[in-house]
């Protein structure tokens, strides 16, 4: 899978269909270069969508390490309690109608491999008949920074409801500013 930002888009006609045109960041022409030559095999997907900083690997070891120290606290597995901050963690879901008998393989292909990633029913529809509201939550691995600093600050606060010392705001950002600089520091 290729990622590449783009922030001008024009849809162009042609004798042979309808082109997409697209003016990648300048910082992005390597890698499309290589998938131009290399990576093109048969039909290609494109998914478009507002590009998002991607959370800090260190913002995530640090709200495990709070993670654990909560569990402790609250004598729970940690995996329960980071189940629970995704919950409360306002931006990470979606709600989808289902049909009632789809929803097993559904939750089964959701949550595969994806600790946080966890399907909640709310039950039947009020005006479908056979279909079911559900929370499709996302898990961290996936957060931008914001939705990263929203479960930060989530698990922080119930770390300090319950006397656990965390970081000050000002280390926090640090940590959450780390991936950004990160990112610039690293080649094509």
């Amino acid at each position: 899978m290729v990622r590449a930002k783009f922030q001008q888009a024009q849809l162009l006609q042609r004798e042979d269909g309808f082109w997409l045109a697209v003016k990648p960041f300048w910082e992005d022409l390597p890698l499309l270069r290589r998938w131009l030559h290399v990576g093109w095999k048969g039909v290609q997907q494109l998914t478009l969508g507002e590009y998002r900083k991607r959370r800090s690997l260190d913002a995530n070891g640090y709200a495990w390490v709070l993670l654990d120290k909560l569990s402790q606290a609250l004598n729970l597995p940690k995996e329960e309690v980071y189940r629970e901050e995704i919950r409360k963690t306002p931006g990470v879901s979606e709600m989808i109608v289902l049909r009632k008998e789809a929803i097993p393989q559904f939750r089964r292909s959701w949550e595969d491999g994806h600790l946080g990633q966890m399907v909640e029913d709310l039950g039947p529809h009020a005006t479908a008949k056979g279909y079911h509201t559900l929370v499709c939550y996302y898990g961290s691995s996936g957060y931008d920074t914001a939705q990263m600093t929203r479960l930060i600050e989530n698990i922080v606060q119930d770390c300090k409801t319950v006397g656990i010392e965390t970081a000050t705001d000002q280390e926090i950002s640090l940590l959450l500013e780390g991936w950004d600089r990160a990112q610039k520091n690293k080649g094509p």
